[in-house]
């Protein structure tokens, strides 16, 4: 078992590049191509990358290409759906875009105010 190519083809399943798990884990790039270099990871940042990619750490331990494949020709092409749920990451996707949103609006909201005062509109 090779935890980090694991870790590496699930993303790659999924559509997760390394900049977007660098992201979410508040790291960067270059980390995340030493973490899936790695065979052992421990513990408690698989649990961090588990998370940040969606699965559960049992399924990123349990993973491999002969499962997945034995899987995919076992239901007819659909067992990849048992490691992913497109639908469910497009929810999580609009969500998380959502709330970056009224982020952004909130912001320009504030400085739009101190503009105002400032002009003492």
């Amino acid at each position: 078992m090779h935890l980090g190519k694991n870790i590496e083809r699930i993303c790659k399943l999924t559509g997760i590049k390394q900049s977007d798990l660098a992201k979410r884990l508040n790291t960067n790039q270059q980390e995340i191509s030493r973490i899936e270099n790695k065979s052992e990871i421990k513990d408690e940042l698989l649990e961090r990358i588990a998370k940040a990619i969606g699965f559960p750490k049992e399924v990123i331990k349990a993973f491999s290409d002969e499962k997945l494949i034995n899987s995919i020709n076992q239901l007819g092409g659909n067992g990849i759906v048992q490691f992913i749920n497109p639908i469910e990451k497009i929810i999580e996707l609009y969500e998380r875009q959502l709330i970056e949103k009224d982020k952004r609006i909130a912001l320009l909201e504030k400085q739009l105010k101190i503009t105002c005062t400032n002009l003492d509109i």
